[in-house]
């Protein structure tokens, strides 16, 4: 079995670079988790199983993702914690592209990153990142060691230890927070038999255009013809984007308390969310430029869906289209 370095001397300083990628930018702890999750979906998984908890030693967070999916031979396994090591390196079809997710997302948030892969019933084995033994200078190896029988036919489970970079101390805040992003982000999976729990909880599907919750009896409803766009990417392909508005029913809803108002969605969660492959990739007050969020704003929603790669979106909507309640 061949070892693999995790850098080489010529290229780049490993203990700087290690600290480096500690600060990749991820918006916050659900969409660094957002990659395992992505991970598991590609390795068709219909389970994915999320434990969070406590370490002891050092009151830090602890997060433990594991699937039913299709596992890693031992070579994938070497190859998922170097940076650029995906066999999907490039496609467009599905969410990574890079093979740069796992490990910068979980470096992140965590000191330590684990994981552990088996396929067809045979042995476990594990690959690990340590910020700390690298920042030293210890030598640094991504040989996959064995770590005993499996316990289900086939299954990853990523490990985040010493999770500094997380916000949330107390559990059942971060439960809270994860349940509610997580809910949102993976809703049309979720709504279509993917089982994703936390700390044995089901988190449910979240539809921020309130098409699919009943308040009050009624739902949000569609305003506009679904608008399609058809652009041209960087290799000269097209990538297809189709837009879709909806209106909440303000005659309905506005009387309810505002603490009721936030906690169904109905406020706070105003704006635009854009999808690709199914997944959300980003939420929040897009395409308005430099316009001053009012109150208002609260009762319109914004989809945008693509399918081949991201593609920039602030001239999508033309600006006479005004949406009011």
């Amino acid at each position: 079995m061949s070892t693999h370095p995790l850098v080489t001397s010529d290229l780049m300083v490993p203990r700087n670079f290690i600290q480096a990628v500690r600060e990749s930018g991820y918006l916050n702890l659900s969409t660094a988790l957002a990659e395992l999750i992505d991970n598991s979906l590609q390795a068709g998984a219909s389970e994915v199983v999320i434990s969070a908890s406590t370490d002891r030693a050092s009151g830090l967070p602890q997060i433990v993702v594991e699937d039913n999916g299709t596992g890693m031979s031992r070579r994938e396994l070497e190859d998922c914690l170097r940076f650029g090591g995906s066999a999907r390196f490039n496609e467009r079809s599905s969410f990574g592209r890079f093979g740069m997710g796992l490990p910068a997302a979980s470096l992140s948030q965590a000191r330590r990153v684990e994981v552990v892969a088996w396929q067809n019933g045979g042995p476990a084995f594990q690959v690990a990142l340590d910020v700390d033994a690298i920042a030293a200078g210890e030598p640094t190896t991504l040989d996959a060691r064995r770590v005993g029988p499996s316990e289900t036919e086939s299954g990853c489970r990523v490990t985040w230890r010493s999770c500094d970079r997380i916000d949330y101390r107390r559990i059942g805040w971060l439960e809270r927070a994860l349940r509610r992003d997580l809910g949102r982000m993976y809703r049309r999976f979720l709504s279509s038999g993917l089982s994703l729990t936390i700390n044995g909880t089901a988190i449910d599907a979240d539809d921020p255009l309130l098409l699919t919750k009943r308040i009050e009896g009624v739902t949000a409803s569609i305003v506009f013809d679904e608008r399609a766009y058809e652009l041209t990417t960087a290799s000269g392909g097209t990538a297809q984007v189709r837009v879709r508005f909806t209106i909440l029913p303000v005659h309905r809803w506005h009387r309810l308390d505002n603490v009721t108002k936030r906690r169904l969605g109905i406020v706070g969660g105003g704006g635009v969310s854009v999808l690709r492959a199914g997944r959300e990739i980003a939420h929040g007050w897009y395409l308005m430029g430099a316009k001053r969020k009012e109150n208002y704003d609260d009762w319109w929603r914004l989809l945008p869906t693509h399918y081949i790669r991201l593609c920039t979106l602030r001239s999508l909507i033309p600006p006479s289209t005004v949406v009011t309640p």
